[in-house]
């Protein structure tokens, strides 16, 4: 699974670098974000991509799965995928390995994960206005690069279902909910293999 976690990281640079070389705009989504001059689509699509770096903050932390390099997960709220594949590709994992104390308390966590995920999922769904957003997308690089980390990290959350629970993470493809309830799911329900 490694190979996916480096093909999936150096798409990500390859494709910032892309952006700030060849794409390079001053960005001035984030000071209208904040004055709110953006559409409802932006505004959503903002909060469901500040939303995946905490999943895989759950992640990180629902499993006994890193060392020290762990900690580096609550920086992925400001760099998103760039910080987060490192703590895969270099910490110490292993596979399948959950929250065997306080597992009541994990569901609970993932279960309301799994309902923030959807309230986001819909509310950008309700909101589509794709046209702005994607003009926004080929002339700001903010925009560019936080989209492009967004699918590089829902791919991530697909392969790292698949490492979780094969018998589940078909749930996975369904974008930002499918993640935190495969883990629910395989949490309730664990397979025997």
């Amino acid at each position: 699974m490694k190979k996916y976690y480096w093909f999936l990281w150096i798409a990500l640079i390859a494709w910032s670098g892309y952006y700030n070389l060849f794409i390079t705009t001053n960005s001035t989504y984030l000071d209208e974000y904040f004055t709110q001059n953006l559409d409802g689509f932006s505004i959503a699509i903002f909060n469901v991509m500040g939303f995946f770096p905490l999943l895989f903050i759950l992640d990180g932390f629902l499993f006994h799965r890193f060392d020290r390099s762990k900690w580096l997960l609550w920086t992925a709220f400001l760099l998103g995928g760039f910080v987060v594949f490192p703590v895969y590709l270099f910490g110490k994992s292993s596979k399948r390995v959950f929250v065997n104390q306080n597992r009541w308390w994990a569901l609970s966590v993932l279960i309301i994960a799994t309902l923030f995920s959807g309230y986001f999922l819909w509310t950008l769904m309700s909101t589509i206005g794709t046209t702005t957003y994607f003009d926004r997308f080929l002339t700001d690089v903010f925009i560019g690069i936080m989209t492009v980390d967004f699918f590089v990290l829902y791919a991530l959350s697909i392969v790292r279902s698949v490492e979780v629970s094969r018998r589940w993470a078909w749930f996975s493809v369904i974008p930002l909910v499918g993640f935190p309830l495969t883990y629910a799911l395989a949490l309730s329900f664990p397979s025997k293999d």
